[in-house]
């Protein structure tokens, strides 16, 4: 790009030259570059060559040139294409049963980006927005969610969050359980809960194993 007006495409890292436009006499000529309003004190001739990252994109480079009849000032931005960069970092959740859930998260890029939420392990979309709302939630809903953008051509990023269900226990065993006559005998439930549960209305129920939220017990 010149900062006479014309405009240029430049990919992440590369070299761009801004340079000033049209006549320039009686004179000397004088030209400062600025960015985001702060001196380039490296630049002080007619061209500005740098290295761009994604910052040029939102904050424009100046310049000012000056002579012994005045000075103009232009503005312009550097069309840069970068890959997503997140500007609004997406946080897990625990919820209660029924309850609805949302997330959110906000990426920039450029071209123009495409947000895809995901649950993980599923292949099915379930937003291309920047929030996820998940209405009335069961507790299957629980797991871990990804916020992905993708820049095409240039780059793709993700999130993970964690979805976490509070409701009542669910208990689950084997219908038929054997035992030898005579013999000690085990009877196993697996319990599952978030939050755990303060307690187990039977003496006789013991903790074999507990690994939050399934525990299992035995007889």
């Amino acid at each position: 790009m010149d900062a006479s007006g014309s405009q240029r495409e430049e990919p992440l890292g590369g070299k761009d030259a801004l340079a000033t436009g049209g006549a320039h006499q009686p004179g000397r000529l004088r030209c400062r570059w600025a960015k985001r309003g702060q001196i380039i004190k490296e630049a002080s001739g007619e061209v500005y060559r740098t290295t761009v990252d994604y910052t040029y994109f939102s904050e424009p480079i100046s310049c000012e040139a000056t002579n012994a009849l005045g000075s103009t000032n232009i503005s312009r931005n550097v069309d840069v294409y970068f890959g997503p960069r997140m500007t609004t970092e997406p946080q897990s959740l625990l919820v209660d049963l029924g309850s609805d859930a949302v997330f959110s998260c906000a990426w920039t890029g450029n071209p123009s980006l495409t947000i895809v939420w995901m649950k993980r392990g599923s292949g099915v979309v379930l937003s291309n927005e920047k929030t996820l709302t998940l209405k009335t939630v069961r507790q299957e809903d629980a797991g871990k969610y990804v916020c992905r953008a993708v820049v095409p051509r240039v780059g793709a990023g993700e999130r993970e969050v964690t979805l976490t269900v509070n409701g009542p226990p669910i208990i689950s065993s084997t219908q038929t359980q054997h035992a030898l006559h005579g013999e000690k005998g085990q009877i196993k439930c697996f319990i599952r809960s978030t939050p755990p549960p303060d307690r187990i209305p039977s003496s006789a129920l013991m903790p074999m194993e507990s690994t939050a939220p399934i525990s299992k017990f035995s007889l």
